[in-house]
């Protein structure tokens, strides 16, 4: 609202995004024009993204990641181990996730 008050119309498919990083401000030299992968961008480049351990729904450690790729186990077993799916476990094994783990 604030940004269509003293800005203008938002474009159809976009979003009004915070430089500010604060979702509730509404001060309209904060706010600026974007899409979803706009967004991710910010997000990124400001270092605000979780990964690996601090992430709240993660399973596994850095540690466990370690573990798992060295292992000689099958996925499967792996998979059973550390409550995840064997997907998930080759995600990992192909470094595709967790990649930030040496």
């Amino acid at each position: 609202m604030s940004y269509e008050i003293h800005v203008g119309k938002i474009p159809k498919g976009k979003y009004v995004l915070h430089h500010c990083d604060k979702p509730l401000c509404v001060n309209p030299t904060h706010l600026f024009i974007g899409n979803q992968l706009d967004n991710v961008a910010d997000m990124m480049g400001k270092g605000r993204n979780i990964k690996g351990e601090k992430c709240p729904w993660s399973k596994v450690t850095e540690d466990d990641v370690r573990a798992i790729r060295i292992s000689g186990e099958d996925q499967d077993t792996l998979a059973t181990r550390y409550g995840l799916c064997q997907q998930s476990i080759s995600l990992i094994v192909r470094r595709i996730n967790w990649k930030h783990v040496p």
